[in-house]
């Protein structure tokens, strides 16, 4: 890590004031600048707390971006990467959002888990199949990303990371407790817009299933002194390509047997 503590409460401040004041910035301040994923980690935590503390909320659970090759090449990291989820920016679906309060959006269809105990650290890593029993529940969800920074990959992954993973906010269908004989990694995703289907996908996008970038998650925490808790709410990455979204424009993501999550944007 190359930020001292004033350095990382100055980037954060910088991204706040982004979001707030709806902004863009070009660039983070060389000084206070996040050049790898430590500070990216630092940063992102510092602006949690301003999140938290300005519209007093609560974290919710976590989402994890970069979970296919493409994205991580984009990006220019070799692997994923995870942030927040902030409770006054996750929401039932059908949801509306308008596009004049948004710097970009990014729509992304991805398959959610709620956890039902707790993933600590236990000596040994965990696998798709170690954290398989812990889901308690899934559901079909939406993500909408977004950025202040008009080239993401020249941003950085320090900077991206560093701005709460690029979530903008979350939508979510019913959550379905009977899920045990869904192989998530076998669903297939449609993502239409205004009823016509723009891409299609599977669960397998995300690294090879959305259990595999759940262990990497719980790794990821417990290798940073946290751990994934009962309740907890995860959303595993997009499972097609990223769709930019604009005004006039309703997205449904089909799930199949998961149900469908609906967002649209005015």
């Amino acid at each position: 890590m190359t930020l001292d503590a004033a350095a990382v409460d100055t980037a954060a401040g910088e991204l706040f004031r982004a979001r707030r004041d709806h902004v863009r910035l070009d660039w983070l301040p060389e000084t206070c600048r996040p050049v790898d994923r430590e500070d990216g980690y630092a940063v992102q935590s510092s602006l949690f707390d301003r999140l938290l503390a300005s519209s007093g909320g609560h974290r919710v659970g976590y989402k994890i971006g970069a979970t296919n090759p493409a994205a991580r090449e984009m990006l220019e990291t070799d692997q994923a990467f995870a942030g927040s989820l902030l409770s006054t920016l996750c929401h039932p679906g059908p949801h509306v959002i308008s596009a004049a309060e948004w710097h970009v959006i990014v729509v992304e269809p991805e398959i959610a888990v709620r956890l039902g105990r707790d993933l600590p650290a236990t000596g040994s890593p965990h696998t798709p199949t170690s954290v398989a029993d812990a889901v308690e529940a899934v559901a079909p969800a939406i993500e909408v990303v977004t950025s202040p920074f008009p080239v993401w990959n020249q941003a950085g992954i320090g900077c991206i990371i560093a701005d709460n993973g690029a979530n903008g906010c979350w939508v979510h269908g019913p959550f379905q407790a009977e899920h045990a004989s869904i192989d998530l990694a076998a669903i297939d995703i449609t993502l239409s817009i205004n009823g016509e289907v723009e891409k299609r996908g599977t669960g397998s996008n995300v690294d090879g299933g959305p259990l595999v970038v759940l262990a990497w998650l719980a790794n990821e925490l417990n290798s940073r002194g946290s751990a994934l808790k009962a309740g907890d709410l995860v959303t595993t990455g997009s499972t097609t390509q990223p769709v930019p979204g604009a005004a006039g424009q309703e997205f449904v993501a089909d799930f199949g047997v998961l149900g469908s999550c609906r967002l649209t944007i005015t």
